[in-house]
């Protein structure tokens, strides 16, 4: 099919004075940019909405796809995608100075953005904190985002950490290599006790771990002796409690902490 665009109709702004967007009609799907720090594409999520768009194929009238001044996708890229391999011309809509924070904010009220999506923009964005969250996201994939943050933030996560992430303001001040040292040890500690993956044993430990008379391989020596002492718990301080009785089990007064 030989490319074209044409204007089709013109949607009017609900806000008075702003220009009506123009709903634009096209089949050059080379015109269209990913746009910097947006999702990857799921190929999962083109083939559902492929089915969807042949059986209901108006769904593309009603819903175009929302481009910037310069033609990079603001919402529907997975619509785009699955346009282009089903053959079927694109309608879009040009919204002026539109970029990357609406874009987040559209998938947002969407379908809920994960770490691992904030991570991929801001690291898409060449932001080195992100680009470094990721190595290690690699390098200990079983030991959970929160654990990861701790060790990487040099053991400090609240609810305001959680918020920076989102915000593209996470910064790395933990030394890399104590921060090994640390996944490490939560790696070791979820394959030899399952019930520290959760978020309260991840906390405590972090607190823990600081102690000066913390020593690592104390530590797996106990977890493998005593590890089936702890049991699911619901609060980091018993968590911690939890933690410290393995540790300090049967050792000598000087050397417990």
């Amino acid at each position: 099919m030989i490319g074209y665009t044409q204007r089709n109709t013109q949607v009017a702004s609900a806000q008075q004075g702003m220009k009506p967007m123009q709903i634009q009609l096209t089949t050059k799907y080379t015109i269209f940019k990913k746009m910097v720090g947006n999702r990857p594409i799921e190929k999962r999520h083109v083939n559902a909405l492929k089915v969807q768009i042949a059986k209901y194929p108006t769904l593309t009238q009603v819903l175009p796809i929302l481009v910037n001044d310069d033609l990079e996708v603001v919402d529907g890229q997975h619509r785009l995608e699955a346009l282009r391999e089903l053959g079927m011309p694109v309608y879009y809509i040009k919204a002026e100075g539109a970029g990357l924070a609406d874009v987040i904010a559209i998938n947002e009220s969407q379908k809920t953005w994960t770490w691992l999506d904030y991570a991929n923009s801001y690291a898409n964005m060449k932001n080195e904190n992100y680009i470094t969250y990721l190595e290690f996201l690699k390098e200990y994939p079983n030991v959970g985002h929160k654990a990861l943050i701790l060790g990487l933030s040099n053991f400090v996560y609240g609810t305001a950490d959680y918020l920076r992430f989102k915000k593209g303001q996470f910064t790395v001040t933990g030394d890399l290599t104590a921060a090994r040292a640390f996944l490490s040890l939560i790696e070791f500690m979820h394959r030899h006790a399952g019930v520290t993956r959760s978020i309260y044993f991840t906390r405590a430990f972090g607190t823990m771990y600081q102690e000066p008379m913390f020593e690592n391989e104390t530590y797996r020596s106990q977890l493998l002796k005593w590890g089936y002492l702890l049991h699911p718990t619901g609060t980091v301080v018993d968590a911690e409690k939890q933690l410290r009785g393995v540790y300090n089990k049967d050792l000598p007064q000087d050397q417990r902490i």
